[in-house]
């Protein structure tokens, strides 16, 4: 056999004939020459150049395994915009190995760990470890710790998790007023039995929104006559403590403490 009958023919058309497990697709011909794409770097072609849906029919029909799948989302090597499409193929055909999510949960890319954070929410994964939730709520990126918070108080609203896990990840005392808020808002939210003594964990916070959203809960449950014994203790602690702090923001918070408190005692 002469070596121009071993060349591949000139005029192929986006076929050839090619094993092994390294060999994807052809994407072109030029000039008789044919442009194979190799399996690895198929994966990141068909990721960014077709949808979603297309995507998930690709796995569907086996192109692609959720191995394979799985591989691709735990390197960290990789595009972290290919992994984070990649982490919503994983959890839209029904892959929810929380082992995995909980490694993508620590991993190097802050977009990576803000990510499966929301997919808390957005898949509604209620059974996140709460390790890595309290871990979360500790990053030392704002973004990371304000998603966990809220990823939280979607998982306490379904009754997956409890409020103290704000507690856990010592966010009374966390830097950033708004994860303070968030946490209290969702405390409140829950209205727990304990929520008084939870809020109370708070009272140190300066912020004069935060302060309110805790007077007004005092105030609410005293109206409707739930302060139990345990609970009133705790109140007077909390309404003392805005009455006579030099550093309060606000004395319209000192007013409404002592407003507060007086009908609390005089009952």
């Amino acid at each position: 056999m002469s070596d121009e009958q071993e060349q591949p023919p000139k005029d192929v058309h986006g076929t050839a004939n090619v094993t092994g497990d390294n060999w994807g697709i052809v994407v072109g011909v030029n000039m008789g020459t044919i442009n194979i794409i190799r399996k690895p770097t198929r994966y990141k072609y068909d990721m960014t150049t077709k949808t979603k849906k297309q995507f998930l029919e690709l796995v569907q029909n086996g192109d692609y395994s959720i191995q394979e799948v799985k591989e691709y989302l735990l390197n960290s090597t990789e595009e972290i915009q290919i992994r984070l499409r990649t982490l919503e193929i994983y959890l839209t055909v029904g892959e929810h190995d929380y082992s995995v999510l909980s490694a993508l949960g620590k991993d190097i890319s802050q977009n990576m760990r803000e990510g499966v954070l929301r997919s808390i929410i957005d898949y509604k994964l209620l059974d996140y470890p709460h390790d890595m939730l309290v871990l979360n709520m500790q990053d030392r990126k704002k973004t990371i710790a304000e998603q966990a918070v809220r990823s939280v108080d979607f998982l306490i609203k379904h009754r997956t998790a409890h409020p103290k896990l704000f507690l856990v990840a010592n966010i009374p005392y966390h830097p950033y007023w708004l994860i303070r808020k968030l946490a209290v808002q969702s405390i409140i939210s829950a209205d727990l039995q304990e929520s008084i003594e939870l809020l109370c964990k708070f009272k140190h916070s300066k912020y004069w929104v935060t302060r309110r959203k805790i007077l007004d809960y005092v105030e609410k449950r005293h109206a409707q006559d739930r302060l139990t014994e345990d609970d009133t203790r705790i109140a007077v602690d909390i309404l003392e403590y805005y009455i006579h702090d030099e550093e309060s923001s606000s004395n319209k918070t000192r007013q409404l403490a002592q407003s507060i408190l007086e009908r609390i005692t005089h009952n």
